[in-house]
């Protein structure tokens, strides 16, 4: 039979051994498994990505590079190449922070400031061609004759102009 002192000895091992397991498990559910993100972080990590994503996207398709055929329009025409890529990424976030509800007022105030970027990306793009130099006479549009009376200027070349097709 056992004595007393051996099964004092065998529970006493018992507990340790009970301590030594729980001392190895985690003292927080999370400690050992990924910490899940708040959601500011979530919707900071998410709008991040849009725009790491278009600087990626440019980054691949404005590489310097031979190019076997001639391109349809010039280099100098097309604006800066950021352009495109950062305007639609600015839109895109600008949608989903409006859609992103989990931390309100946030989302709201970045929707507002990112949309606003996409939209003056779009007026950009959409009027980057505009004409400096008139079609008609070849001037330059952005200088005046009003002060000195410049003969280059646009204003002073058009009326040359209808004066020679009217003489004509």
């Amino acid at each position: 039979m056992t004595t007393d002192i051996e099964l004092t000895d065998l529970a006493e091992k018992r507990r340790q051994a009970q301590e030594d397991t729980q001392s190895e498990q985690p003292t927080h559910p999370t400690e050992y498994s990924e910490r899940a993100l708040t959601p500011l972080e979530s919707f900071l990590a998410t709008h991040l990505s849009f725009f790491l994503l278009a600087l990626a996207i440019t980054l691949v398709l404005y590489i310097p590079s031979e190019e076997p055929f001639e391109p349809s329009r010039r280099r100098d025409y097309l604006g800066h190449p950021l352009l495109g890529p950062l305007t639609g990424a600015a839109l895109l976030s600008s949608f989903v922070s409006y859609n992103t509800s989990s931390i309100s007022s946030l989302s709201f105030t970045a929707s507002i400031f990112t949309g606003i970027i996409g939209l003056w990306g779009l007026w950009v793009i959409l009027f980057e061609g505009t004409s400096r130099i008139s079609k008609k006479t070849g001037a330059d549009k952005h200088t005046s004759a009003f002060l000195f009376g410049n003969k280059k200027a646009a204003s002073s070349q058009k009326k040359e102009w209808k004066r020679a097709q009217k003489s004509s």
